[in-house]
């Protein structure tokens, strides 16, 4: 009876470190299946912020690009307004001598002023 009743708390005992076992690898398990789980919501998270940085980004990009050209085709335009002017103003001009002079140096005032509007003060 000893002997049956020792094989018995043996065996009791077998079955009690086999179900914790069980219970720690199933725990293990768990631990890394959330693991994973926030991992892969790291990722996504990451890869979301990083689109959104290069789409802000590419819209700056194009917002500059829009800006430059329209500064441009304005210098552009002032430009060849003042040349229109100076042809103009020139041959309308040429027949008077006295009035040439004068309008000749109103044409390099404005000249000048477009030229600093342009190019900046210095």
């Amino acid at each position: 009876m000893g002997v049956c009743l020792l094989m018995s708390v043996d065996l009791a005992l077998v079955v009690i470190v086999v179900v914790l076992v069980v219970v720690v690898v199933a725990a293990a398990a768990v631990v890394v299946v959330v693991a994973a789980i926030v991992v892969v919501i790291v990722v996504v998270v990451v890869a979301v912020v990083v689109h959104v940085v290069v789409v802000v980004v590419v819209v700056v990009v194009v917002v500059v690009v829009v800006v430059v050209v329209v500064v441009v085709v304005v210098h552009v335009v002032v430009v060849v307004a003042v040349v229109v002017v100076v042809v103009v103003v020139g041959s309308s001009s040429s027949s008077s001598s006295s009035s040439s002079s004068i309008s000749n140096l109103c044409i390099l005032k404005l000249y000048d002023e477009v030229y600093l509007y342009l190019c900046g003060c210095c």
